[in-house]
């Protein structure tokens, strides 16, 4: 993994868009987060007066001051526990978090992600040795196998300890990524003249084949960049033929890849 490696542009515009798109989602998230903290208090402080105030004009100005305390320190309370989870899944959206396991380690989460939805988190767990957390070893991890992360720790750590989490936060999403639209490739089998011919364990390398017209087509997807979820080159050839499809081709390469599919097998 080297981080001076050149992107093609058309990835880079395609991974500025949904940057952008992630920035707007996290805006409208924390609007949104705002509301519900807002109701939420809300709720309490109607509760709680639909509680203690059965017929407001018998109630005596000794207990209404009485009561307004109470009502402050339940809105006190109810703000303080939802800006704690908001804190918390604020922390859970930036992707990465840092906490202490057992006494014994420091542990490093790293959150994936697919179609809105939280994947799986994987854990990097250092030993205590030193007070920086960089400087460090690696004592375990769940970290998929085909991620050589001894390999980006011995190139990355201790002094470049922001770029080490980068690249291998990038390559276990970007893994997820390829995983989960794999299993949604699985479901189209049911309903599209579609089937999986192979897939490796880090799914860099996807095999298809898709009917069409009475004939055959195989598709070969490879991401030979393990940190993206885009292909670097795909083949569709007539198995009949060899001959290679390049509306399809261009489709997979530079659009959605479960959409291209889909669109194409319906056409």
């Amino acid at each position: 993994m080297d981080e001076h490696i050149s992107t093609p542009t058309i990835i880079k515009n395609q991974i500025r868009a949904l940057e952008q798109r992630l920035s707007i989602a996290t805006e409208k998230q924390k609007k949104l987060r705002q509301q519900l903290i807002e109701e939420d208090i809300s709720d309490v402080v109607l509760s709680r007066l639909t509680e203690a105030i059965n017929d407001p004009t018998r109630v005596e100005s000794t207990q209404l001051k009485g009561l307004q305390k109470q009502i402050f320190d339940e809105m006190m309370s109810a703000a303080e526990k939802c800006c704690v989870q908001e804190l918390i899944s604020y922390h859970r959206l930036s992707g990465v978090s840092v906490f202490d396991f057992k006494q014994t380690h420091t542990a490093l989460r790293l959150e994936t992600f697919y179609n809105r939805t939280f994947k799986e988190p994987y854990y990097i767990l250092f030993t205590k040795e030193h007070q920086t957390l960089a400087q460090n070893k690696i004592d375990k991890h769940t970290i998929p196998s085909f991620i050589q992360l001894d390999n980006i720790a011995q190139r990355f750590l201790p002094d470049y300890f922001d770029t080490f989490i980068r690249i291998v936060h990038e390559l276990v999403q970007a893994y997820v990524t390829r995983r989960e639209m794999m299993k949604e490739i699985a479901c189209l089998t049911d309903v599209y003249p579609l089937e999986i011919i192979n897939e490796n364990a880090s799914r860099t390398r996807i095999e298809l084949t898709l009917e069409k017209e009475d004939q055959s087509i195989d598709i070969t997807i490879l991401f030979d960049d393990m940190s993206s979820a885009y292909p670097t080159d795909v083949e569709a050839k007539y198995s009949d033929t060899s001959e290679e499809d390049m509306v399809l081709r261009d489709k997979l390469m530079n659009e959605d890849i479960l959409k291209a599919l889909m669109e194409y097998s319906a056409e």
